[in-house]
């Protein structure tokens, strides 16, 4: 026998026995040789599993929406509530300009706050409630040159109302 031959024999039987000794490992791994894998039980398990975490996720999930839709409704009932208020106020800022001595009295606070801003001064460049002949006019704007603007900030609504209500042009002009 030649040196390969020899080589040969001892490589296949290291082989053969390297197989035999990895059987019985796997073997002894597994358990007794009568066991069985069940693949759906395997199966049944992963799905219990998976099926334990989704319903966890669920229930996570509505919760939140729980938060969300309280969140919701909360701030739904505020501004209802906002709303409410802003038409009461409405409602009395158009009772101001219903009532002719309510807007009158607006009207000159909003006269007075004008000449302010453009720094004018009272006495000097403005006079207010000035009698002049019988009349009671708002303001008196002095201008230079002895010129006076005479200035009634309070406008009888009622009565340009009834004077676009009137088709008569005498009745219009006494309005």
């Amino acid at each position: 026998m030649t040196f390969e031959m020899i080589a040969l024999l001892t490589i296949s039987a290291v082989l053969v026995l390297g197989l035999l000794v990895a059987g019985i490992f796997a073997r002894s791994r597994r358990g007794p040789a009568t066991s069985t894998v069940d693949p759906t039980g395997e199966l049944t398990t992963l799905l219990a599993n998976r099926d334990g975490v989704m319903s966890e996720k669920v229930a996570q999930l509505d919760s939140k929406l729980a938060e969300l839709q309280q969140s919701l409704t909360s701030r739904e009932s505020a501004l209802n509530t906002q709303v409410a208020d802003m038409g009461l106020q409405m409602k009395s800022i158009a009772g101001l300009f219903t009532n002719d001595r309510t807007r009158g009295s607006w009207g000159e606070i909003s006269m007075v706050r004008i000449f302010e801003r453009a720094g004018m001064i009272e006495g000097l460049d403005y006079d207010t409630q000035i009698t002049i002949k019988g009349r009671t006019p708002d303001a008196i704007v002095h201008i230079p040159g002895g010129c006076e603007v005479v200035i009634d900030s309070k406008f009888p609504l009622a009565r340009y109302l009834d004077a676009l209500d009137t088709e008569d042009p005498e009745q219009r002009r006494q309005y």
